[in-house]
């Protein structure tokens, strides 16, 4: 009967510590696969708003680039009338120099 019980006794020594390790592996696992999963999910939210921004009416960023180069087109329109209009003052002076030296 001793012997028995102390039979008993080294298989349950090996069995216990055994299903807990197997158990404590299952945690870790499980852990990472749910960090990864939230983590997953994080990056599909910012990839979502980052596709919103240069959508049609995403506003933001999109938004802010038609702006910027609706007014580079409006200083470019105002360049040129200031080029024409240095353009026709030169000819002016250049007319009156001629003007003065004959």
């Amino acid at each position: 009967m001793l012997n028995q019980a102390a039979n008993i006794a080294q298989i349950i020594s090996i069995i216990v510590p055994a299903f807990f390790g197997v158990y404590a592996i299952w945690r870790k696992i499980d852990k990472r696969q749910t960090d990864a999963y939230i983590m997953s999910v994080r990056i599909s939210d910012k990839l979502e708003f980052i596709e919103q921004q240069f959508g049609p009416n995403g506003g933001g960023l999109c938004e802010a680039v038609n702006t910027m180069s609706a007014k580079v087109d409006t200083i470019d329109v105002r360049l040129n009338k200031v080029d024409t209009e240095v353009s026709r003052l030169a000819g002016r002076f250049d007319q009156h120099i001629i003007e003065a030296n004959k």
